[in-house]
């Protein structure tokens, strides 16, 4: 087997991405408590004004999360303002591109 042969646990990953981004309906201010299924540590709050926590906890929604989960915690508005500085498997982001091209743009490099 050659290293092109192999496939890693992200391509077999099974990742949600919602069918709208009108399901995207978090809240766009305040603490979020995501559950252990979602961020696996201790303390799981997500202080929404803190630009680390919030993309340490979007990703965790993102990369983990059903579609139900991410309609909940994911707000429109700020998945936006974060996502050209989130850091995601890019098999993750190409599948969100590909679902919202209209509303996440590219990141800074031009890079899926």
């Amino acid at each position: 087997m050659t290293v092109e042969d192999r496939v890693g646990f992200g391509d077999r990953k099974v990742y949600s991405v919602p069918e709208r981004w009108e399901d995207l309906r978090g809240p766009e201010r305040g603490v979020l408590e995501l559950p252990v299924t979602l961020h696996w540590v201790e303390d799981r709050r997500i202080r929404l004004q803190d630009p680390g926590e919030l993309r340490m906890g979007y990703r965790a929604v993102i990369c983990e999360g059903l579609a139900a989960d991410q309609g909940k915690y994911l707000n429109p508005l700020l998945l936006r303002s974060i996502w050209t500085d989130m850091v995601l498997p890019p098999r993750v982001r190409a599948m969100w591109r590909a679902r919202f091209p209209d509303h996440l743009p590219e990141n800074a490099h031009g890079v899926l």
